[in-house]
Protein backbone atom coordinates (compact mmCIF):
# COMPACT_ATOMS: atom_id res chain seq x y z
CA UNK A 1 0.00 0.00 0.00
CA UNK A 2 1.56 3.35 -1.06
CA UNK A 3 0.97 6.75 0.56
CA UNK A 4 1.70 10.18 -0.85
CA UNK A 5 3.72 12.13 1.74
CA UNK A 6 4.79 15.80 1.85
CA UNK A 7 7.76 16.83 3.95
CA UNK A 8 8.31 20.44 4.93
CA UNK A 9 11.81 21.13 6.16
CA UNK A 10 12.67 24.49 7.71
CA UNK A 11 16.36 25.39 7.31
CA UNK A 12 17.41 28.94 8.25
CA UNK A 13 13.91 30.23 7.57
CA UNK A 14 13.83 28.64 4.12
CA UNK A 15 10.93 26.29 3.53
CA UNK A 16 11.78 23.26 1.40
CA UNK A 17 9.03 20.94 0.11
CA UNK A 18 9.54 17.34 -0.79
CA UNK A 19 6.65 15.25 -2.00
CA UNK A 20 7.18 11.51 -2.59
CA UNK A 21 5.39 8.18 -2.65
CA UNK A 22 6.39 5.80 0.11
CA UNK A 23 5.35 2.43 1.40
CA UNK A 24 3.88 2.77 4.90
CA UNK A 25 6.73 0.84 6.56
CA UNK A 26 9.32 3.07 4.92
CA UNK A 27 7.41 6.15 6.14
CA UNK A 28 7.59 4.81 9.66
CA UNK A 29 11.37 4.34 9.41
CA UNK A 30 11.87 7.86 7.96
CA UNK A 31 9.84 9.43 10.77
CA UNK A 32 11.91 7.65 13.40
CA UNK A 33 15.20 8.78 11.82
CA UNK A 34 13.96 12.37 11.42
CA UNK A 35 13.52 12.72 15.15
CA UNK A 36 17.32 12.76 15.54
CA UNK A 37 18.08 15.50 12.96
CA UNK A 38 18.84 19.11 13.91
CA UNK A 39 16.46 20.75 11.45
CA UNK A 40 12.75 21.14 11.98
CA UNK A 41 10.74 18.86 9.71
CA UNK A 42 6.99 18.69 9.41
CA UNK A 43 5.35 15.89 7.47
CA UNK A 44 1.85 15.29 6.25
CA UNK A 45 0.34 12.12 4.87
CA UNK A 46 -1.68 13.67 2.06
CA UNK A 47 -3.59 10.62 0.86
CA UNK A 48 -3.31 6.94 0.21
CA UNK A 49 -2.22 6.15 -3.31
CA UNK A 50 -4.57 3.57 -4.78
CA UNK A 51 -3.50 0.80 -7.10
CA UNK A 52 -6.12 -0.34 -9.57
CA UNK A 53 -6.16 -3.86 -10.94
CA UNK A 54 -7.97 -4.11 -14.28
CA UNK A 55 -9.55 -7.34 -15.50
CA UNK A 56 -9.70 -8.71 -19.01
CA UNK A 57 -12.41 -10.88 -20.60
CA UNK A 58 -10.15 -13.92 -20.11
CA UNK A 59 -10.33 -13.32 -16.36
CA UNK A 60 -14.10 -13.65 -16.57
CA UNK A 61 -14.00 -17.35 -17.49
CA UNK A 62 -14.89 -19.78 -14.74
CA UNK A 63 -12.11 -22.17 -13.88
CA UNK A 64 -12.96 -25.82 -14.24
CA UNK A 65 -12.71 -27.52 -10.92
CA UNK A 66 -10.63 -30.64 -10.99
CA UNK A 67 -12.50 -33.61 -9.65
CA UNK A 68 -10.36 -34.95 -6.86
CA UNK A 69 -11.35 -38.40 -5.83
CA UNK A 70 -9.99 -39.03 -2.39
CA UNK A 71 -8.05 -42.23 -2.30
CA UNK A 72 -9.30 -44.69 0.22
CA UNK A 73 -6.81 -45.36 2.96
CA UNK A 74 -5.02 -48.69 2.68
CA UNK A 75 -5.58 -50.82 5.76
CA UNK A 76 -4.41 -54.14 7.11
CA UNK A 77 -5.29 -56.36 10.03
CA UNK A 78 -3.97 -59.20 12.16
CA UNK A 79 -5.14 -62.72 11.46
CA UNK A 80 -6.45 -65.00 14.22
CA UNK A 81 -3.09 -66.81 14.11
CA UNK A 82 -1.04 -63.65 14.68
CA UNK A 83 0.02 -62.76 11.15
CA UNK A 84 0.09 -59.18 9.91
CA UNK A 85 -1.92 -59.62 6.69
CA UNK A 86 -0.51 -58.12 3.49
CA UNK A 87 -3.09 -57.92 0.72
CA UNK A 88 -2.04 -57.13 -2.88
CA UNK A 89 -3.01 -53.47 -2.25
CA UNK A 90 -0.81 -53.38 0.86
CA UNK A 91 2.11 -55.00 -0.96
CA UNK A 92 1.75 -52.44 -3.75
CA UNK A 93 1.76 -49.54 -1.26
CA UNK A 94 4.79 -51.00 0.55
CA UNK A 95 6.49 -51.61 -2.82
CA UNK A 96 7.26 -55.07 -1.50
CA UNK A 97 8.12 -58.23 -3.40
CA UNK A 98 6.95 -61.17 -1.22
CA UNK A 99 9.80 -63.37 -2.45
CA UNK A 100 12.62 -61.00 -1.49
CA UNK A 101 11.53 -58.00 0.64
CA UNK A 102 12.23 -58.06 4.37
CA UNK A 103 11.03 -55.59 6.98
CA UNK A 104 12.23 -54.40 10.34
CA UNK A 105 9.20 -54.12 12.64
CA UNK A 106 8.99 -51.66 15.54
CA UNK A 107 6.58 -49.76 17.73
CA UNK A 108 6.52 -46.59 19.79
CA UNK A 109 8.02 -46.84 23.24
CA UNK A 110 4.96 -46.52 25.47
CA UNK A 111 4.09 -47.55 28.99
CA UNK A 112 0.79 -49.15 27.96
CA UNK A 113 -0.86 -50.25 24.77
CA UNK A 114 0.15 -49.85 21.14
CA UNK A 115 -0.77 -46.89 18.97
CA UNK A 116 1.31 -47.72 15.91
CA UNK A 117 3.66 -50.23 14.33
CA UNK A 118 6.43 -49.25 11.93
CA UNK A 119 7.69 -51.21 8.93
CA UNK A 120 11.08 -50.26 7.50
CA UNK A 121 12.61 -52.12 4.54
CA UNK A 122 15.74 -54.03 5.47
CA UNK A 123 18.76 -55.47 3.68
CA UNK A 124 18.91 -59.18 2.89
CA UNK A 125 21.75 -59.58 5.40
CA UNK A 126 19.80 -57.97 8.28
CA UNK A 127 19.19 -60.74 10.81
CA UNK A 128 16.70 -58.58 12.76
CA UNK A 129 14.32 -58.33 9.78
CA UNK A 130 11.15 -60.33 9.17
CA UNK A 131 10.34 -62.16 5.94
CA UNK A 132 7.01 -62.12 4.12
CA UNK A 133 5.42 -65.55 4.06
CA UNK A 134 2.58 -67.05 2.06
CA UNK A 135 -0.69 -66.94 3.97
CA UNK A 136 -3.55 -68.77 2.24
CA UNK A 137 -4.09 -66.92 -1.03
CA UNK A 138 -2.31 -63.83 0.29
CA UNK A 139 0.79 -62.98 2.27
CA UNK A 140 1.67 -61.92 5.79
CA UNK A 141 4.37 -61.49 8.40
CA UNK A 142 4.20 -63.85 11.40
CA UNK A 143 4.36 -61.63 14.49
CA UNK A 144 2.16 -63.53 16.97
CA UNK A 145 4.66 -63.56 19.86
CA UNK A 146 5.32 -59.84 19.47
CA UNK A 147 1.59 -59.05 19.38
CA UNK A 148 1.18 -61.13 22.56
CA UNK A 149 4.08 -59.28 24.22
CA UNK A 150 2.57 -55.84 23.52
CA UNK A 151 -0.89 -56.93 24.68
CA UNK A 152 -2.87 -57.33 21.44
CA UNK A 153 -5.48 -60.05 21.92
CA UNK A 154 -5.80 -60.90 18.23
CA UNK A 155 -7.65 -64.19 18.88
CA UNK A 156 -10.55 -62.27 20.48
CA UNK A 157 -10.37 -58.90 18.71
CA UNK A 158 -9.94 -57.78 15.12
CA UNK A 159 -7.41 -54.92 14.90
CA UNK A 160 -7.44 -52.68 11.82
CA UNK A 161 -4.40 -50.53 11.00
CA UNK A 162 -4.20 -47.65 8.52
CA UNK A 163 -0.93 -47.57 6.56
CA UNK A 164 0.86 -44.31 5.72
CA UNK A 165 4.44 -43.47 4.74
CA UNK A 166 6.57 -41.83 7.45
CA UNK A 167 10.01 -40.25 7.61
CA UNK A 168 12.19 -39.36 10.60
CA UNK A 169 14.79 -37.11 9.00
CA UNK A 170 16.79 -36.70 12.22
CA UNK A 171 17.43 -40.42 12.34
CA UNK A 172 17.48 -40.96 8.58
CA UNK A 173 14.66 -43.52 8.78
CA UNK A 174 11.72 -43.80 6.40
CA UNK A 175 9.13 -46.50 6.00
CA UNK A 176 5.47 -47.10 6.79
CA UNK A 177 3.43 -46.40 9.89
CA UNK A 178 0.54 -48.71 10.73
CA UNK A 179 -1.75 -46.66 12.97
CA UNK A 180 -4.40 -48.47 14.99
CA UNK A 181 -7.69 -47.41 13.45
CA UNK A 182 -10.21 -49.83 14.92
CA UNK A 183 -10.56 -52.61 17.46
CA UNK A 184 -13.68 -54.77 17.36
CA UNK A 185 -14.68 -58.20 18.67
CA UNK A 186 -14.03 -60.93 16.14
CA UNK A 187 -17.04 -62.20 14.24
CA UNK A 188 -17.44 -65.26 12.02
CA UNK A 189 -16.55 -63.05 9.03
CA UNK A 190 -13.32 -61.71 10.53
CA UNK A 191 -12.35 -65.06 12.01
CA UNK A 192 -12.63 -66.81 8.68
CA UNK A 193 -9.64 -65.03 7.13
CA UNK A 194 -7.29 -67.29 5.30
CA UNK A 195 -4.08 -68.27 7.02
Amino acid sequence: MLFLVRFEEVRRNNLIYLQEEFDFLIIKQIFVSLQYTSSTINYFILHEKKSILFFSPTDNVEEKKKSTKSKEAVTTSISKKGKLLLSPAVLELLEADPSSTKFKVGTEERKRGVGSFFLVKADDADTDAFVIAKSGRGHGIALGAIFDRVGLDYTTYDYTFEIKPFSYEEEGISGYELSLKDKAPRTAATSGEEE
